[in-house]
């Protein structure tokens, strides 16, 4: 659906509330290519001067040698990798100053035009997204995986040394200083071309003299006033900006709604323009390199649940990377099924910089009733427990947590949000991916209500973006398995907990396992023969109704599905029509591994999460991009 008249705020707020919606993306549509340039590929050296472009920019997103350009730093949804760098290469930097493709394939430039008199030593770097390349797969829900997508490569140019970055400069000033046409005329400008949208800006300064650590705010504006760079070369024949029409949910008409909301979302004033310092709010020093090399998306499952430390450790690194944006909490399982948050998160906020000149005022926990909520302040979370304690609604308080390992900050603690499992939901969430209810935790960024503007949607999914970046690689030098998860629907977290609806989305999150020696793995498989076992005695022919009712259980639900599903009725209100029916009803969730979720926050009234089945979880068969096989991901 696009909305020819609409302003920017509605268009966002109807594609939002499309994404989060139940509509599956249609069929898939061929992926786009890689830009061309008509200037020859330049080599980067590692350092050539006082900023060391080519080993950030190898570090951060070039592709590993022989992916075909599959592997890369920086993750991204189905890893189609829609980001691309234009490099604004001031003096000092190795190759002459001027304006630069960045070719991530090939870990190449290509010189696209020269540079303004005054340019300041170091690169701006403007990040654009080729929306076709993530829209071919996902269709109407590809949008915020674009700007995550965008947040992740932040991320990783951060860790590799990158000083600033600039999240909410508007698309046209970030356009011009790419020497690119203005997102919404692209076509007339460059006809053929396919839209590259920029959404945010990076600064590699000097990491030695005195001009270190500073960041020259106004080099974007004197860059955007230097006119249009060379184009990229056209191919003949499709796929271009060319004719669009298509089925909802995907197509070409997912197409070209996603380049409306993209050039919705850079439409804000041309005054605004925040620059954040990036390494100070994670880690002092850098991250070696082969931590850096080796962060990738581990393929499920990720089983183990890593340690309490290594949770608040990168809980805290997530919730500090960005302070006053999304909020932050982490859902585990096993004996202690709960969610968890930072202790004292209000208070790390506040000690650090502010966003766009305020700080961000909320709780540290859901906004809740206030008959449902009674929980103290921070100072008085102890006394608290203590109470709890002696009533027996709540086990004993954790010892504190020794100094961290991948933060310079002071020990971070953990306190329970909620009590439950909250897994098996999270997986229906998202997209039905069934793995994640057996996951060892999940990272969760939440925030973004239904009714936010422009500008808090883009910063919400640049920075939860951002700060799953730094903690997937926090979690790496701590020997965990990751993977980043970005679609989300009908994932209202806040409402899960009793809070208001519409106000506290999941956003995006990190699933962690922890590493497994051989001996782990072996213990595991007698584990799994062990259950096997055990389920094929329990799945005995007792009667011709009891199998029928097992058997239509199994098909409603799917035997490896671990969620809260639907059998007949809800799960919460399942009728009682006799005793024996019901019986065999929970028989069958135990058998197929559904687990009946119930999330409690930990005031004193206690709030269900309930949850319908998925639809449409079914695998869809691989497709090539780029030349290149991938496995497609769910969508």
């Amino acid at each position: 659906m696009t909305y020819s008249h609409a302003s920017p705020a509605q268009l966002v707020r109807a594609g939002l509330a499309r994404v989060r919606s139940e509509l599956v993306p249609g069929p898939d549509i061929p992926g786009g290519r890689a830009p061309l340039w008509a200037s020859p590929p330049l080599e980067l050296p590692e350092r050539d001067g006082l900023v060391p472009l080519g080993r950030v920019l190898r570090l951060a997103l070039a592709a590993a040698p022989g992916s075909g350009g599959r592997l890369r730093p920086a993750p991204s949804a189905g890893a189609l990798h829609p980001v691309d760098a234009h490099l604004l290469v001031g003096p000092g930097c190795g190759p002459p100053p001027g304006r630069y493709a960045y070719d991530a394939r090939a870990h190449r430039v290509h010189r696209r035009g020269p540079a303004p008199p005054g340019a300041p030593t170091g690169t701006l770097i403007v990040l654009t997204v080729t929306a076709r390349r993530t829209v071919a797969h996902y269709g109407h829900r590809a949008w915020p995986l674009l700007l995550l997508d965008a947040g992740h490569a932040v991320a990783a140019l951060a860790s590799a040394g990158a000083t600033a970055a600039c999240p909410d400069a508007d698309g046209a000033t970030l356009a011009a200083a790419a020497g690119l046409p203005h997102p919404a005329h692209y076509g007339g400008i460059w006809p053929g071309a396919e839209p590259a949208h920029p959404v945010a800006a990076v600064w590699v300064g000097p990491d030695t003299g005195p001009e270190r650590g500073r960041v020259p705010a106004w080099g974007l504006r004197l860059w955007a006033t230097y006119g249009q760079a060379a184009p990229p070369v056209v191919p003949d024949g499709p796929p271009g900006n060319g004719p669009v029409a298509g089925e909802p949910g995907g197509g070409p008409e997912a197409l070209r709604e996603t380049w409306q909301l993209l050039t919705a979302l850079g439409a804000t004033p041309p005054s605004t323009m925040t620059w954040r310092p990036l390494r100070p709010v994670t880690r002092s020093q850098p991250w070696p390199e082969n931590v850096l090399l080796s962060r990738r998306s581990a393929p499920p499952p990720l089983t183990g649940e890593p340690s309490r430390r290594a949770l608040a450790e990168v809980l805290a690194v997530a919730a500090r990377a960005w302070p006053g944006g999304v909020r932050w909490c982490v859902a585990v399982g096993g004996d202690r099924p709960e969610l968890l948050e930072l202790d004292g998160e209000q208070a790390a906020r506040s000690a650090l910089p502010a966003v766009n000149g305020h700080r961000d005022t909320r709780p540290a926990v859901p906004e809740l009733d206030a008959d449902r909520d009674t929980r103290p302040a921070v100072a008085e979370l102890d006394a608290d427990r203590m109470a709890l304690l002696e009533t027996g609604a709540h086990q004993a308080t954790r010892p504190a947590l020794p100094k961290p390992t991948v933060n310079d900050t002071e020990a971070p603690r953990l306190r329970t949000l909620a009590s439950g499992d909250a897994r098996p939901t999270l997986a229906v969430w998202a997209a039905g991916q069934g793995w994640l209810a057996e996951a060892g935790a999940v990272l969760l960024a939440y925030g973004c209500p239904e009714d936010a503007g422009p500008a808090e949607v883009r910063e919400a999914h640049l920075t939860a973006g951002y700060a799953v970046g730094v903690a997937q690689t926090a979690a790496t030098a701590l020997g965990l398995r990751t993977r980043a998860v970005g679609s989300w629907q009908r994932a209202d977290l806040g409402a899960a907990l009793g809070g208001t609806p519409g106000r506290d989305w999941i956003v995006h999150a990190l699933a962690m396992g922890a590493q497994k020696t051989e001996m782990d793995v072996e213990v595991g498989r007698e584990e799994a023969g062990t259950a096997d076992d055990r389920r094929k005695t329990s799945l005995r022919k007792t009667c011709p109704q009891e199998r029928a009712l097992r058997q239509t259980a199994l098909q409603e639900t799917g035997l490896r599905q671990t969620a809260p599903q639907e059998i007949g009725v809800r799960h919460m209100g399942v009728r009682k029509t006799c005793p024996q029916e019901t019986d065999l009803r929970q028989t069958a969730l135990q058998e197929t591994g559904l687990r009946q979720t119930s999330l409690r926050p930990t005031g004193p009234r206690k709030t269900s999460l309930r949850q319908a089945a998925p639809r449409n979880t079914a695998p869809r068969p691989p497709r090539r991009t780029e030349g290149t096989e991938r496995q497609a991901a769910p969508r």
